[in-house]
Order: C-alpha cells, then sequence, then structure tokens
C-alpha cells in the first residue's frame, strides 16, 4: 500500500531552465497589493544592476504538473555565470503557477525597471525559473515485518 503525501522542495524539484516571460501568468491585482513593498524594492535594486539570474537566489520559482514538464523542448542551452541552462519552450496549454518571486516577476516585465545596458547575457524578456512538480509527489509505504 502506498501513502502519498506533500513532498519537500528538494524531492519536487524538476529542474531550472530560461523561459520566456510571457509563458509565465500574471499577477493577480490581489498579488500586486500584497507585493507592493517588495516590487518597489526590486525596482530599486534592478537600478543598481544588482540582480544575477543566475543565482539561486534570484531565480523564479514555479509549479508545473508532471506531462507539461515532459513535454517541454529544449532549444538550445546559454551559460550564465558557471552554469550552463536550457531554454525551455512549453505548449500554449501549459499551466506554470509562480509559488515564489511573483514581486520579481512583476519587476522583470516592467520595460522602464531595466537599463537598457542591463541586458543580463542577451536574457531580455527572458528569466531562470526552477521549476517543481505541482501536487502531491508519491512516496512508497514503510512497512516493518513483525511489528
Amino acid at each position: 500500500m502506498q501513502s502519498s503525501r506533500f513532498g519537500t522542495d528538494h524531492e519536487r524539484y524538476i529542474g531550472s531552465g530560461i523561459v520566456t516571460l510571457s509563458q509565465l501568468p500574471n499577477a493577480s491585482d490581489d498579488d500586486l497589493i500584497v507585493h507592493k513593498q517588495e516590487i518597489r524594492d526590486l525596482k530599486k535594486q534592478f537600478g543598481h544592476g544588482t540582480y544575477k539570474p543566475w543565482l539561486k537566489e534570484s531565480r523564479l520559482k514555479a509549479e508545473i504538473s508532471q506531462c507539461h514538464w515532459k513535454s517541454r523542448r529544449i532549444a538550445e542551452y546559454q551559460r550564465l555565470g558557471e552554469h550552463d541552462f536550457p531554454r525551455l519552450q512549453f505548449t500554449e496549454d501549459t499551466r506554470i503557477s509562480i509559488v515564489e518571486s511573483m514581486a520579481l516577476l512583476e519587476v522583470l516585465r516592467s520595460s522602464q525597471t531595466l537599463h537598457p545596458e542591463q541586458s543580463f547575457d542577451r536574457l531580455e524578456g527572458q528569466w531562470v525559473v526552477d521549476f517543481f512538480c505541482k501536487g502531491k509527489t508519491v512516496f512508497p509505504s514503510v512497512t516493518t515485518a513483525g511489528m
């Protein structure tokens, strides 16, 4: 018999890649209100050129279903910092949910935020996203004999 539970981020992590911002969902009005101050702070940081999309703490975090992850296409790889990231393309019906960094996504979409010289290694209109499996992760139940 199997039991199911929500997995940790480590258990649910399925990969990272460069994604076009247009493939990601828009923030709701509620998100914009909740993250208003964070958006202002991030815009200031971007103004000073302190963001590097390849760093783990600078990436967007999103959930995606296993079937949509498996159907992704890899266009090419791009070296950012010390890592090679795939440029990911998803079908139009793919549902991606931002689970962290919604404020960052809104700042990235703001055309007046980035200075022209800050193209982040040709990442205009794109960003690095860490993907996590959506929903429950199923683990085999542990049975002990003789108990």
